[in-house]
């Protein structure tokens, strides 16, 4: 999937090297693919929201700009290798077990508890005609399903016996979809609101019968930084968990403008389930924050077990 959805990166570029948790800093600027974009895209602003909450929440105030010496459009490895590198990016989100995830270091809470792992589907009004509510893994595996190179949709979805298109970039996947080169474009519950809003706006639906359920584990968007980036790791971790504990990622993703009108729009408790079984694509750390995390987009509040021993 992930972004996901679109491909995000940062880059604490004022801040020098960041060692310790005593060390950090009291402010920072954060630079971000495509953060001009923001405005328009209320995915991004969902993204830059959080992290700012995130590092707010454990005393540091950040600022979000443009990311430097990256192609907004770069494809998501490219992405990924700048983080690693320290090549102006620090973090990217993305989805796990996706290959653009390879030498990162997941920042444990996934963004969206869960709900990154819930499926729908964007369709042409031609390629719609072609299904028949509600919509099963039968008729899935008659359809071809755009997905990134890199996105861990790619094998789940092909594990499953459905034929995948794939594109490096993920603006491109939308101009594909419009052209008909596939008929149907896998994102996530959260994602589609605002994508039918902005890239998706004109010519592209909404299936609605069905979210695709990925398997027990299901899969996320987590932040990732690079592993010699360990104090922003710990930063964002520590950060990440008080905003889940307190109830304020709960409230983000009720009452954000990115989230707030996917349940009206996809109805996902009015839909029937496709449940995909998932190959072994997710690490023991992903896995772990998921089992803890991964039912908490339906939840009111936070998990007391989760939230035992302090944020």
């Amino acid at each position: 999937m992930k972004l996901s959805a679109a491909a995000l990166c940062l880059s604490v570029l004022s801040c020098g090297s960041i060692a310790t948790a005593a060390d950090a800093p009291q402010s920072m600027t954060l630079h971000l693919s495509k953060a001009e974009d923001a405005k328009t895209n209320q995915l991004l602003q969902y993204r830059i929201d959080l992290l700012t909450a995130a590092l707010g929440a454990v005393g540091v105030k950040a600022t979000v700009e443009g990311c430097k010496d990256v192609d907004a459009r770069s494809a998501d490895r490219r992405i990924s290798m700048a983080v690693i590198q320290g090549e102006g990016c620090d973090v990217i989100a993305t989805s796990a077990g996706g290959e653009n995830t390879a030498g990162l270091t997941p920042v444990p809470v996934p963004i969206y508890l869960g709900g990154g792992g819930i499926r729908a589907l964007l369709m042409t009004p031609n390629s719609l005609k072609k299904t028949h509510p509600p919509l099963e893994l039968a008729g899935l595996q008659k359809l071809s399903v755009g997905s990134g190179t890199t996105w861990a949709d790619t094998p789940i979805m092909e594990a499953n016996g459905i034929h995948v298109e794939k594109s490096p970039v993920y603006q491109q996947l939308f101009v594909m979809l419009r052209k008909e080169r596939f008929d149907a474009l896998n994102r996530g519950i959260f994602e589609v609101g605002p994508e039918l809003a902005g890239i998706a706006a004109g010519g592209i639906v909404l299936e609605p019968s069905a979210v695709i359920q990925y398997g027990q584990y299901g899969t996320d968007l987590f932040f990732y930084v690079s592993p010699k980036n360990t104090q922003l790791r710990d930063l964002l971790a520590r950060g990440m968990k008080q905003l889940y504990c307190s109830g304020q990622l709960h409230q983000m993703l009720k009452s954000h403008p990115s989230n707030r009108d996917m349940w009206a729009l996809v109805k996902p408790d009015q839909r029937s389930v496709i449940t995909l079984k998932v190959p072994d694509v997710i690490t023991k750390e992903e896995k772990k924050a998921l089992s803890e995390y991964g039912t908490g987009w339906k939840a009111a509040g936070p998990s007391r077990q989760v939230c035992a021993d302090g944020a």
